[in-house]
């Protein structure tokens, strides 16, 4: 529940946590909008650090989703849904052999000079 959620968050940060860590994948974006409303009705976000996976989608028929459409899809998807314009890490969640290692650091090279 969102009550307990917040109260997690709420211990960790008075007792000095700063990383938060979350997924595209977790809870359908579920994880993500959590956080988001915490960092947002706290005012917080210039005091912590907020990482998020994308790469992984179970709903897609290529669940491996490290394709560069895949990659900047998962990004905007978890910035609108956490109502940011940056994220401090983006993190891939799985690996995926079928995509060449280029076309996925190439990606990720565009999601940080894009965010």
């Amino acid at each position: 529940s969102k009550e307990v959620s917040f109260a997690v968050m709420d211990y960790y940060f008075e007792r000095g946590g700063r990383f938060f860590n979350t997924a595209h994948e977790y809870g359908e974006g579920a994880s993500e909008q959590t956080l988001s409303e915490w960092v947002h009705e706290r005012g917080v976000r210039d005091q912590i650090i907020l990482t998020t996976k994308g790469g992984e989608d179970r709903n897609s028929p290529r669940w491996r989703s490290m394709h560069r459409e895949d990659l900047l899809q998962d990004v905007d998807e978890s910035l609108q849904r956490m109502r940011l314009d940056y994220l401090d890490f983006f993190v891939l969640h799985v690996d995926d052999g079928t995509v060449s290692i280029d076309e996925i650091m190439e990606t990720l090279d565009e999601i940080k000079k894009q965010y």
